[in-house]
């Protein structure tokens, strides 16, 4: 349970602290102290190689958090310019914030020690959700005893009570030399999760919000060789859009968007995609759909996806938060919704449209959350997917909940319902159900995990792609410490299995047994290795296959970040519903040869043969160069290849990011496919952040 201390989060009525990570203004003489961390990763237990110092304190506006961090090695501090959310490898220092201080959901800030951010929301029984970005300000330096890093995060970035009062603070630090993290408070490795164990300061009480307003219009501009590169209303390639945000309250935040661009900068991960049984899933950055996104999450999956909603003509959400209840809200009329992910069958061109003129869909979700007891909660899920013009429709209701039933067990389940109306007039009702138990503790690891899915359960506005399906996972793990020698952890898994049947008739429709075993070494790199014996029903065919996968991360240089794993054995070939000799080689390798510039590497390679005949073959790659003159200004060069399909492409891109929502990209790149046809494309995005 968090910790309540009787210190009050020491406040300023008018700090003038500026953000350029020197603690010298007087206030700071008044900041509370904190020099005792303790390490919890990779070990649990003892004293930081690196010592550091962190100073807090507050005013009306803010949260200001200073570090002074003392290396003995400060030569061997590792810093990059990096784009935000990116400088893993790096030292960093940060907080985990939460506001309410209920211990339900933080935020996190950190930075690195040339102050590049990185921010995400932590909800209670799930890992950091980084798709977050809010506005706050941060600066760091090099010393020649190691750095110092100064943080200012505005009460109006969070959402909080009205009034102020316990505040949750679990401040972080990690050496990237070494990959020790250390904490404070200490964290009990022998309790489970992180907001449970945070400390309870005295907040400042009210504070100032402004006017709650911010808008934030943009202006896109695309061509290519065929003319206008435009999916939404515009003219002549140029197309405006408008993003509002207003908070009334502190705990209440409404916001509308219209002819939004909902393109990415960032390009997502690059994956071979053939032989695969499920589309792929990747993560939303999508500002305006990751603002309370982590509400909707769950025991029970992706029941609200929103990278299914691809192409929305306006969009409107809502979230308020008061008294332990969260409601959460999201809408939207979407012009060329994406296919179904389920197996069980779903809309596709048939249903949504052919030739390039889909039928538009409205998509809502509304979430309701009641915080119960230690970092427990009850809840309900309520989703609509309509196709305009049809008479199909999707709608899911589910209720679940979480407990904590001691330090190291937690119990978290789902009952839902489906109910899909089709073309002809049937329709269906279907219902689903989860339940998992989890343990964490210093030495062990544990859990089972029960999902039970009708076959004609759908999920439209979600990633659901089981149906018919009952399944049941357990898992068991033992961690090692040793005192000397290269190794800091060692987890073994020997227990990580699962059975599923189909309800509908019976059969066995997937057994899988994969023990692992993972090694964490004195220099931050990381060796995982596991032995896959799976049994999959795929139509009428039965296959069984053996693989082992070996994967290792790290960075054990200043200058060099490696990802690189390979899988051997067999695989099942979907095409023709065989199972084959299986080979796979992927990775990454991030060169940076000063705090400036990066060159890196990703690619995939993969083969697959039966009887000496070749099934498939064929590679996927990433070139990127990216130099930054500031943590705002910077340029990259990509360049991707494919062996598959014989295509290649290139992008460049020039981007000015001073913040959130305030941006300015100019762009243009090229493709070439199999039959030598070359493309292009030309683009440009202005966007501007106004705050009242």
């Amino acid at each position: 349970m968090p910790v309540a201390l009787d210190v009050d989060l020491p406040f300023v009525e008018d700090a003038r602290i500026v953000i350029d990570a020197q603690a010298s203004e007087p206030a700071w003489k008044q900041a509370l102290v904190i020099d005792d961390w303790t390490v919890y990763f990779p070990s649990a237990e003892g004293e930081p190689e690196v010592h550091a110092v962190a100073r807090l304190l507050v005013d009306r506006d803010a949260l200001y958090l200073h570090y002074r961090v003392e290396d003995p090695q400060p030569d061997r501090v590792r810093a990059r310019l990096t784009r935000r959310d990116g400088f893993w490898g790096d030292d960093w220092a940060g907080i985990y914030l939460d506001p309410a201080g209920q211990a339900q959901r933080a935020y996190m800030f950190l930075v690195n020690p040339l102050g590049v951010q990185a921010d995400a929301t932590r909800l209670a029984g799930h890992d950091d959700a980084m798709s977050w970005d809010g506005a706050w300000e941060s600066s760091g330096q090099l010393t020649e005893f190691g750095y110092e890093v100064e943080l200012r995060i505005p009460w109006r970035t969070v959402r909080h009570p009205a009034e102020l009062g316990p505040v949750g603070v679990s401040l972080l630090r990690s050496s990237g030399r070494t990959g020790e993290r250390a904490s404070w408070p200490v964290r009990d490795p022998d309790v489970s999760g992180i907001l449970v164990q945070e400390n309870l300061l005295n907040g400042p009480g009210t504070v100032d919000r402004g006017l709650g307003l911010t808008i934030t219009p943009s202006l896109v501009f695309g061509w290519t060789q065929d003319g206008p590169a435009l999916d939404r209303w515009g003219f002549q390639g140029v197309a405006p859009g408008l993003t509002a945000r207003f908070d009334p309250s502190p705990a209440v935040a409404g916001l509308l968007t219209v002819n939004p661009d909902f393109s990415q900068v960032e390009t997502d991960a690059y994956q071979l995609e053939i032989n695969r049984r499920y589309a792929l899933s990747y993560q939303e950055k999508r500002p305006f759909f990751t603002e309370g996104r982590e509400w909707f999450d769950g025991p029970y999956g992706s029941l609200v996806y929103t990278r299914s909603m691809t192409t929305p003509r306006y969009g409107a959400r809502a979230t308020v938060e008061a008294g332990g209840w969260t409601v959460a809200a999201l809408h939207v009329l979407d012009a060329e919704p994406a296919d179904s992910f389920s197996e069980g069958g779903g809309w596709g061109e048939a249903e949504l449209g052919v030739d390039g003129a889909r039928h538009a869909t409205l998509d809502t979700a509304l979430r309701l959350r009641r915080a119960v007891g230690r970092d427990g909660y009850l809840g309900a899920l309520y989703s609509d997917k309509t196709i305009t013009g049809s008479r199909l429709g999707n709608r899911v209701l589910a209720v679940d909940g979480r407990a904590r039933v001691a330090d190291a067990w937690a119990v978290e389940g789902a009952v839902i319902g489906s109910l899909t109306d089709y073309a002809d007039g049937a329709t269906e009702l279907a219902p689903a159900a989860a339940l998992l138990v989890d343990h964490g503790s210093r030495r062990w690891l544990a859990g089972l995990e029960s999902v039970v899915v009708h076959q004609d359960f759908r999920a439209e506005n979600g990633y659901q792609v089981y149906a018919d399906s009952w399944f049941e996972g357990a898992w068991a793990g033992y961690r090692f410490f040793p005192d000397k020698g290269p190794l800091r952890r060692i987890t073994f898994m020997p227990v990580n299995a699962g059975i599923a049947w189909r309800p509908s008739d019976g059969a066995l429709r997937e057994l899988v047994v994969e023990p692992t075993v993972s090694l964490y070494f004195r220099n931050a790199m990381v060796l995982g290795v596991e032995v896959t014996r799976e049994q999959e029903l795929y139509g009428a065919a039965t296959l069984v296959y053996d693989q082992v996968q070996v994967e290792l991360e790290g960075a054990p240089l200043q200058w060099l970040q490696v990802e690189a794993g390979v899988e051997l054995g067999q695989g099942p070939y979907y095409a023709e519903a065989v199972v084959g000799g299986y080979s796979q080689a992927y990775g990454g390798l991030r060169i940076s040869p000063g705090r400036r510039a990066a060159l890196s590497f990703e690619g995939a390679w993969e083969r697959m043969e039966l009887d000496e005949r070749e099934l498939y073959a064929g590679w996927v790659g990433r070139a990127k160069l990216e130099l930054f003159a500031s943590r705002a200004l910077w340029a990259r060069l990509v360049l991707d290849r494919s062996s598959l399909d014989d295509e290649h492409s290139g992008l460049a891109l020039l981007a000015w990011e001073p913040s959130p929502g305030r941006a300015v990209y100019l762009g243009g790149g090229v493709d070439q496919d199999a039959a030598d046809e070359l493309g292009w494309q030309v683009f440009s995005k202005l966007s501007w952040r106004w705050v009242r």
